[in-house]
């Protein structure tokens, strides 16, 4: 009987390591909707990938840097790949006044 208990300690000690293996330390959670604000999901980089692993868009947060004696502070990078079969893709830009620009890749 106590060659069982004997064994059953690694076993237990095995499990309790297994979930903590196999159980994510920090997930990405929403921030909890306040006042009627929605959720959000914080970050420092974002990219959507196909089924094979490519990056198809991505938004990137940019530190303040100096290149050439020249400062230039934090910034936005957007970067999207666009797919066409028939070569006729278009991507519109609105600004805050309306204003709207047509851009067609490759043109």
């Amino acid at each position: 009987m106590k060659t069982n208990r004997i064994a059953a300690v690694p076993i237990v000690i095995n499990l309790v390591l297994l979930v903590l293996v196999f159980s994510p330390l920090r997930s990405a959670f929403a921030q909890p909707s306040t006042e009627g604000i929605p959720a959000v999901l914080r970050g420092h980089a974002l990219e959507i990938v196909d089924d094979r692993g490519r990056v198809r868009a991505q938004i990137i947060i940019t530190q303040p840097t100096t290149v050439g004696g020249v400062s230039y502070p934090e910034g936005t990078l957007y970067g999207i790949q666009i797919l066409s079969q028939n070569g006729e893709s278009v991507i519109r830009v609105v600004d805050k006044a309306g204003k709207e620009t047509l851009i067609k890749p490759g043109a």
